[in-house]
């Protein structure tokens, strides 16, 4: 292409670039930008890193010229030299602007400035109902006045401490995407988060601890999704809604909290378990309404383990489906040493049920006793107990024998040509003989 011009009759090959165009851009002097290596920085003492752009014809002898001024306008860094393409600093908490000046041997030069390049924020920051909202935002004094500004500004690593008191939020669905971790200071009993919007967990780190979580039982109001992060050590309570109230998908966890006094309607279950993981908590005095099976905590693909599910209340209230299950199991879900008990079913329908219904899943070593059909012929009266395995059955009914001073016969095997009577090596002869009257009998 020796030779070759656009139609204005300029050179195609420009050194060793070849533009195709009708027309060739001929470029003209310096250009330059600037790089951050963050444009977050946590924590007194930041390190960033800032490097140059540059693009020019004329690259000999390129110096660079670098100011940093923080939000009052006030100098906190210079540097300059051929040396000085990056620049490293370390940085207090603040805002910072950064010009750049890049010059040639040439006497070519171009000057960028960015406004608010980059921030150093602190490690922790306050929600406090008396604060002044202050930047940094970072003592009880000029914190935060309420949650979703608190939950915008946050990045990642940083903790957002909450004062005791009670603090409402009927504006904004807030959703932690970083690895924020959420505490009230003084626990769940002194810090209130009332909320008719919904609060989302969406990152492996984020975490929220230590607070009630509360919304409006009157009326249809927020949910509680963890995509991913932990609830912990928290109280979920009055919330209503006709979806699940809490959802724990495949990366959430649900650890040491307490749910009480909720209300669900219109669909399957209250507590979705899907792929999640529910550990060490309480589910109790709960009322979950409608849908078809109607399940309080559906553990789908997920894991139920050392909670207690107890005192709660079900009622799908459709005669087409089984209903009312304090807990149910779907694909290869699993449930471990969890009690389920004094759960109540209200509604008599096609197959009222309660207690733990297993379908393609695992329940290990629970107990799950006192579950009823209220409208049913128990009407709250049981007198079963189902135990995980033989060894645990056989423990069980020997306590209550010996301690109780209970008499204890069985097992007896009926449906063969004759009936077969299993009886312990340490019976006595009162048992044998009663054993045997009662298959006479039967």
């Amino acid at each position: 292409m020796n030779g070759a011009t656009d139609i204005a009759g300029t050179n195609r090959i420009i050194g060793v670039a070849v533009d195709m165009g009708c027309y060739e851009s001929v470029p003209q002097g310096i250009r330059a930008g600037i790089h951050p290596s963050s444009t977050i920085g946590l924590g007194e003492g930041s390190e960033i890193t800032l490097s140059a752009i540059v693009t020019a014809v004329d690259t000999v002898g390129l110096t660079y010229d670098w100011t940093v001024t923080d939000k009052r306008g006030t100098t906190v860094f210079t540097a300059s030299g051929r040396d000085c393409e990056s620049v490293t600093h370390t940085y207090e908490i603040g805002f910072y602007s950064v010009s750049l000046t890049v010059a040639n041997a040439a006497h070519e030069s171009y000057t960028t400035q960015a406004e608010d390049l980059f921030a150093v924020k602190p490690e922790t920051i306050w929600v406090n109902n008396g604060a002044m909202e202050d930047f940094p935002y970072d003592t009880r004094a000029n914190g935060f006045t309420n949650f979703v500004d608190a939950a915008a500004f946050a990045e990642s690593g940083m903790t957002v401490m909450v004062a005791d008191g009670v603090y409402t939020n009927t504006a904004a669905d807030i959703n932690f995407s970083k690895a924020v971790t959420v505490v009230g200071e003084h626990g769940a009993d002194a810090a209130t988060y009332f909320t008719t919007k919904t609060l989302t967990l969406n990152h492996a780190a984020a975490r929220v601890r230590g607070l009630t979580l509360m919304s409006d039982y009157g009326t249809s109001s927020g949910y509680i999704n963890l995509t991913q992060g932990t609830l912990d050590s928290c109280v979920v309570t009055n919330y209503n809604r006709g979806n699940a109230t809490i959802s724990c998908a495949v990366g959430g966890v649900i650890t040491n909290c307490v749910v009480v006094g909720c209300r669900n309607s219109g669909r399957d279950c209250f507590i979705d378990v899907d792929e999640g993981r529910m550990l060490d908590s309480k589910v109790i005095r709960n009322t979950t309404t409608g849908g078809t099976y109607n399940a309080l905590v559906r553990v789908k693909s997920g894991l139920l383990r050392g909670c207690l599910i107890s005192d709660n209340e079900t009622n799908a209230g459709d005669v087409n489906y089984v209903s009312g299950f304090a807990v149910s199991l779907e694909s290869g879900g699993t449930v471990e040493s969890c009690t389920i008990a004094n759960n109540a079913d209200t509604c008599m329908v096609k197959n009222p049920a309660v207690g733990a219904w297993n379908n393609s899943g695992t329940i290990v070593n629970c107990v799950v006793a006192g579950n009823t059909n209220l409208d049913g012929p128990v009407g709250g009266h049981a007198n079963t107990f189902i135990f995980p395995d033989v060894n645990a059955g056989n423990i069980g009914y020997k306590i209550a024998q010996r301690l109780g001073g209970f008499d204890a016969y069985g097992p007896i095997l009926l449906g063969l040509n004759a009936p077969i009577n299993d009886l312990s090596r340490g019976c006595n002869a009162d048992e044998v003989y009663k054993m045997a009257i009662i298959p006479a009998a039967l």
